[in-house]
């Protein structure tokens, strides 16, 4: 639960409908920040849970790179650039790289929310079931 009310309200609507986890008394600039290092971290896991690798690739003098390079079992690579679900914007550069590394024969997604991360679990879902 992400909300911009008062921290009591916020852990007992939170207590009422079962969630653990909550953020109060955030700026609507703040959700937005939250629900993307939610989807990081669920991106994470998920890749986690089917034996691979979720690395944050920081690569200096090399602007616009994706933001996570995901190492599946069986030599599977895939690229993903998280974006904030509202006002995430592609960059030129961040265009380029998706580009180029589709040329490579990379796979490559930018994730803005729930749905396109489910894309990619689907992905990385097949690469392991065609690995068995």
């Amino acid at each position: 639960l992400s909300t911009g009310d008062e921290t009591n309200v916020a852990r007992a609507i939170s207590a009422k409908i079962g969630l653990n986890n909550f953020y109060a008394d955030l700026l609507p600039e703040d959700k937005v920040a939250i629900i993307e290092k939610e989807i990081e971290k669920k991106l994470t896991n998920i890749v986690k849970h089917h034996d691979g690798l979720c690395l944050k690739w920081v690569c200096p003098g090399w602007a616009g790179v994706p933001d996570r390079i995901v190492l599946l079992p069986g030599g599977k690579v895939i690229f993903v650039e998280l974006k904030r679900p509202k006002g995430g914007v592609i960059s030129s550069r961040q265009k380029w790289w998706a580009d180029k590394l589709k040329v490579l024969g990379f796979h490559h997604y930018y994730i803005y929310n729930e749905v396109e991360l489910r894309m990619v679990e689907m992905e990385i879902r097949v690469a392991g079931a065609l690995r068995r």
